[in-house]
């Protein structure tokens, strides 16, 4: 005489829920639309009250897999991600800066990413950033060989104090010239300004006088 043990559908079915669902209140509702049959039927099978057929579990088993392919997708791309979110050069950390006029990114040693231009940067839609490569000294200005890139780095020790002033000064100083606003960040001692727009006329040797000021108030409240 044969036997066998019949499995615990009520737990296949919870199991199940649990996995494709997650803790969705309503995954009742969910697997029931899913399976085509009432919500009431998933209560009583879920409760051991009444036993679904073996098509069924094959349908949960199918859904499983397609869930399990989707997981499979997504573990991939974040493999994919994350070594691109450090910095190419030196493989530390990195920073994005978001401003209204677009994006920069920064690494903790200083290496500094400027946005290419195109689609704005945002949910769906991966930008390319390249490196600014060196930079050449005008006088008291650094200046990114982007020309959409003017760096001024304040290599002093700056106060928090400091930082609010220098960026209230930064902003000023951009809409009195009509400039396109920058961002102005902090890595330990060393402080950075970067501006986005290119200068023209009269504006190089207000943008040097400007620096040039706040060097020295810095360095007389120091």
């Amino acid at each position: 005489m044969s036997s066998f043990v019949f499995p615990d559908t009520s737990k296949l079915v919870l199991l199940a829920a649990e996995i494709i669902y997650g803790d969705a209140a309503d995954w009742m509702l969910m697997m029931a639309s899913d399976l085509g049959v009432r919500t009431d039927t998933i209560s009583q099978w879920a409760k051991a009250r009444r036993t679904p057929p073996r098509a069924v579990i094959e349908q949960l088993k199918t859904m499983l897999h397609e869930k399990m392919a989707k997981g499979a997708k997504f573990a991939a791309q974040i493999e994919a991600a994350l070594p691109r979110m450090v910095c190419p050069e030196c493989s530390a950390n990195l920073k994005v800066i978001q401003s209204p006029n677009g994006r920069t990114i920064d690494c903790e040693n200083g290496h500094h990413f400027m946005e290419e231009p195109g689609a704005p940067f945002g949910p769906y839609v991966e930008k390319t950033f390249v490196l600014v490569p060196g930079f050449e000294r005008r006088g008291s200005v650094v200046v990114g060989r982007n020309p959409n890139s003017i760096i001024f780095v304040l290599s002093r020790e700056v106060l928090p104090a400091d930082r609010d002033a220098l960026l209230k000064s930064f902003n000023d100083f951009t809409d009195r010239l009509g400039l396109q606003r920058g961002h102005v960040t902090a890595n330990g001692s060393r402080m950075r300004a970067v501006l986005r727009d290119n200068l023209v006329g009269r504006q190089p040797r207000e943008l040097r006088e400007w620096f040039d000021n706040e060097c020295n108030r810095i360095d007389g409240e120091s």
